[in-house]
């Protein structure tokens, strides 16, 4: 996961920050903390029906414990790069956004996030990628969740698709029978 330092610079780092709108940004104002996600989801066939899909995201860390709405906004073919502070997979305004869907948590009892989004991407055709905006709309809580690059692979973001392959069976007689 790529990061914005205090100077604008981007650096390497295995957790994806998301939470505290009182953070220093590096233009001197305060900046709430938004990560990104994107998987490519390019290897489905078209056509096809997904059963499930979940986002499953790992908590490592969490400053300042509150309870806290965390948002996973979503959306399709967005061509974005880790190190292109310019592109985002979903702006902030939320413009190209399709849905988001909420979990309302309580720190002390878990470190698992499971986004269930088996309502937004109920068929594929055509799709290469799929990418997600996190963030916690007005929470003073810091959550520090794992990133690809993170050391144990079992913390990974995950997105699991549980999909059928639409088939198309021709099928054609055998026989024909004429009645008078």
């Amino acid at each position: 996961a790529y990061m914005i330092d205090s100077t604008g610079a981007f650096i390497n780092n295995d957790r994806l920050l998301v939470g505290n709108k009182n953070i220093p940004d590096f233009l001197g104002g305060k900046a709430e903390l938004i990560s990104y996600l994107k998987f490519d989801i390019s290897s489905i066939p078209d056509n096809t029906i997904i059963e499930d899909a979940t986002l499953t995201l790992f908590i490592v860390e969490v400053k300042n414990l509150t309870d806290i709405t965390v948002n996973a906004y979503h959306s399709l073919n967005q061509e974005w790069k880790e190190t292109d502070f310019n592109v985002y997979p979903c702006e902030i305004n939320l413009s190209l956004c399709n849905n988001y869907h909420s979990l309302n948590i309580n720190l002390r009892e878990t470190s698992i996030l499971k986004f269930s989004i088996s309502d937004f991407i109920h068929n594929n055709n055509g799709n290469t990628n799929l990418s997600f905006m996190i963030r916690m709309p007005n929470s003073n809580s810091l959550v520090y969740f794992a990133s690809k690059e993170y050391y144990n692979d079992i913390a990974k973001p995950r997105l699991n698709i549980k999909y059928i392959p639409q088939t198309v069976i021709e099928v054609s007689s055998s026989f024909n029978i004429t009645l008078y």
